[in-house]
């Protein structure tokens, strides 16, 4: 586990017999870190840790997230960005944030949501298939960045596939409890 920055403060509410590290500059703890960084530097927390993770154990394809989904709208766009570029670089990982989001690597992915309104969120231009139990199907459409074709798709709880040529973002309305599956 590692704790970004506040994050620490989570330790006590999950009970776990897994290693912990802390990463951040101490701005919004009052414990002392792991890895203590000055707060007057060039990337976030958050990139801090997923560096972190890129060095120490790149084959980690699987990824929780909690309290990032918080009170303000620039840390939690940013944020998200974070773990968008952080996937770019892999194939078959996905990170769980605040169990409303699911962010997948590039590729063709399956997988199941409970009956619900979803929304895709690109952040760069993407070619994107939407097949199975979408109401709204796509093959191969070029998709702009945050495209507003991707907002409120609906879908049923049967398999649902994906095949994106980008990392993606999906934001579910019912809470996300199931990893997806990376087809080679």
């Amino acid at each position: 586990h590692i704790a970004v920055d506040g994050g620490i403060h989570a330790k006590s509410a999950i009970k776990t017999e897994e290693s912990w590290l802390s990463i951040g500059d101490g701005d919004s703890s009052s414990k002392t870190l792991d890895q203590q960084h000055p707060e007057d530097k060039n990337q976030s927390d958050l990139a801090l840790a997923l560096e972190h993770i890129r060095n120490k154990n790149p084959s980690n394809s699987k990824i929780r997230a909690f309290g990032f989904s918080g009170e303000r709208l620039d840390h939690h766009m940013i944020g998200l960005a974070c773990f968008k570029r952080h996937l770019e670089g892999f194939k078959g990982h996905q990170i769980r944030i605040d169990d409303h989001y699911l962010a997948l690597s590039p590729g063709s992915w399956k997988g199941h949501f409970q009956a619900s309104t979803l929304s895709i969120l690109t952040l760069e231009e993407t070619q994107l298939s939407l097949t199975g139990g979408w109401k709204w199907k796509l093959k191969n459409q070029r998709c702009q960045i945050l495209d507003d074709l991707l907002l409120s798709n609906i879908c049923d709880d049967s398999l649902l596939e994906i095949q994106s040529n980008k990392a993606i973002i999906i934001w579910s309305q019912k809470p996300i409890q199931n990893w997806w599956e990376h087809n080679e």
